[in-house]
């Protein structure tokens, strides 16, 4: 069953320090601008935490939750001295009898569910947030993935470690809300495991008016990695967003 996750954990490592000094350096940004502070983050679904020890070297509390055991379970072997820090938990229910200051939903984690679903989701991450605490999301542009399907192409990324390639193909589908990635799993240039999800792919502005049906209100949209607003050439999206 492990397999299943792999690419959790072997093939995203080269974005791990680069997505949490990201993320600090979001948090740094807004603290001054809205002159808050953010110590206690929730990352959700969080998978084994890979961000999770740079974060703590920075001084934030982390807490993480992930509806996969083999991810959680490698998380707490991870970072024992935090076990009790991570549960195993779905993100549209899953709550605390505290609230954090910082939601993160991170690497293209949301849209896997039904649009109600979905929103039921963005309603759980409002609950878990204190009053004025940031919400911040990195997904696909909605926008260039639809513009590359409607013209039939297909979108191709491989990333590569010392035992497995995979490649990720969305691909058309009458329903243009939705596309399919298909995961191919090689292991010495041996298909061994092939996958398929369904992903509801949401422009910018359709994520804007669902924050705001939520209880949030958009602060900023930029290109990952940078405070650049973003356009519709940039692949991927953070999405900061305020409790309100």
């Amino acid at each position: 069953m492990e397999d299943l996750y792999r690419w959790h954990i072997d093939t995203v490592e080269y974005r791990t320090e680069k997505d949490a000094l990201y993320i600090n350096r979001l948090l740094n940004k807004f603290s001054k601008q809205l002159n808050d502070t953010y110590k206690n983050l929730l990352d959700i679904p969080c998978g084994y935490g890979r961000h999770h020890k740079i974060l703590r070297s920075l001084g934030y509390n982390v807490y993480g939750v992930d509806i996969s055991n083999e991810l959680i379970n490698k998380a707490i072997q991870t970072y024992p001295e935090y076990k009790s820090n991570y549960f195993v938990g779905d993100m549209r229910s899953s709550s605390f009898d505290f609230s954090f200051d910082v939601v993160i939903n991170w690497f293209s984690s949301f849209g896997y569910m039904s649009d109600k679903e979905n929103e039921i989701t963005l309603d759980n991450f409002n609950r878990n947030l204190r009053n004025r605490g940031l919400l911040l999301m990195e997904i696909y542009n909605g926008d260039l993935t639809l513009q590359k399907l409607s013209k039939g192409k297909i979108i191709n990324e491989s990333y590569h470690d010392k035992i497995k390639e995979i490649t990720i193909n969305y691909l058309n589908k009458r329903d243009n809300r939705f596309s399919l990635m298909e995961e191919l799993f090689y292991d010495s240039e041996k298909l061994i495991e092939k996958n398929k999800i369904k992903i509801r792919v949401y422009r910018p502005k359709e994520i804007k008016t669902l924050l705001t049906r939520h209880g949030f209100r958009l602060l900023s949209i930029y290109k990952t990695y940078t405070f650049k607003n973003y356009s519709i050439k940039d692949r991927r999206l953070t999405f900061v967003a305020i409790k309100i």
